[in-house]
């Protein structure tokens, strides 16, 4: 029973006309052109924030390629020291092989004659 009187209540609220006055036209344009400011504010906030992301961007390539060029410099000096260990390493066993030879050689001589 209550249930149907505030249903009843609530219908003739809604049948009531509410008069739109010139006060509320003018209210609304108020509101329109507010609007319309923040729009124009938020675009341009936007438009900064994209500068900016551009620029945070082209930052980032700039530090990726310096990178890349640190990593090849350092794998470049690492295959040329690993080159260096090489050579000099047959350099210096060199006279020592030829020594082992020859006393290999006079060994075998010796070992012959007996």
């Amino acid at each position: 029973m209550l249930a149907l009187f505030a249903f009843n209540n609530n219908v003739m609220a809604q049948s009531k006309e509410v008069a739109y006055t010139l006060d509320d036209r003018d209210r609304a344009i108020r509101l329109e052109v507010k609007i319309e400011e923040m729009n124009k504010r938020f675009e341009q906030r936007f438009e900064q924030m994209d500068k900016r992301f551009e620029q945070i961007d082209k930052r980032f390539e700039q530090m990726e390629n310096k990178y890349q060029w640190q990593f090849g410099m350092l794998i470049s000096a690492m295959f040329i020291l690993f080159g260096f260990i090489l050579w000099y390493r047959r350099t210096f066993l060199k006279p020592f092989q030829s020594k082992v030879e020859d006393v290999e050689a006079s060994i075998g001589k010796e070992k012959s004659k007996i």
